[in-house]
């Protein structure tokens, strides 16, 4: 019997260059403009003192901070739905209740173990054109797992898809620019563009955010 070949679990980095890959080739053949989509990480949304269903775009422009619970790691991107059917970038654009831009403020330990509530000065509403100037984000300590901390100063970008499940995406560095500028130029579009009816209709399957 032929010996079997060694098989390594793929990096991270491999496994974001090939989800690239195939985005590139599925949906962005033929526009070498278009730059590539780096994988976010998620965080829950979640706005203090309110009850479930008040729609994202409500909340963005009331006055006062705005809450998110986020969740380290890998997910299913925003584009892929629970049974597997996507969106395409302008749908994608369509369907977010909020993407903006800012400048960590602050970081103080949470009341849960191995997490931190980061204090984000808006400097950039993206959709809505307006909204609320500071949101604090609950989210596990990078340190705790080994990255990088949050600092004063750092850039963030934040993107909610509308998901029932509460998952809002973020962007640092150059993934931030990356995902700006590609949201912006699909935003024209996307106002034209009707969120699709699978995306807008999804089950969240009973998930719920973390308790504040």
């Amino acid at each position: 019997m032929a010996d079997t070949a060694d098989v390594t679990e793929p990096t991270e980095s491999e496994e974001n260059d090939l989800r690239l890959a195939l985005r590139m080739i599925g949906e962005e053949a033929g526009r070498a403009d278009v730059p590539p989509r780096p994988a976010p990480r998620t965080m829950w949304w979640r706005r203090r003192g309110t009850v479930g269903g008040v729609l994202v775009a409500a909340a963005a422009l009331s006055v006062g901070a705005l809450f998110f619970w986020l969740v380290d790691g890998r997910s299913v991107r925003s584009s892929g739905s629970a049974d597997g059917r996507g969106l395409t970038n302008v749908q994608e654009v369509a369907c977010a209740r909020i993407a903006a831009e800012g400048e960590v403020v602050s970081v103080r330990d949470a009341s849960r173990p191995h997490q931190v509530v980061v204090t984000l000065a808006v400097q950039n509403w993206i959709k809505p054109e307006r909204g609320a100037k500071e949101i604090e984000i609950n989210t596990v300590d990078p340190e705790w797992l080994e990255e990088e901390p949050f600092k004063a100063g750092q850039h963030l970008l934040i993107v909610d898809m509308g998901r029932p499940d509460g998952e809002v995406n973020y962007y640092q560095g150059r993934h931030a620019k990356w995902e700006r500028d590609l949201f912006k130029r699909y935003l024209p579009k996307a106002a034209k563009t009707e969120c699709p009816a699978f995306w807008r209709e999804q089950d969240d399957g009973g998930a719920v955010p973390p308790d504040s």
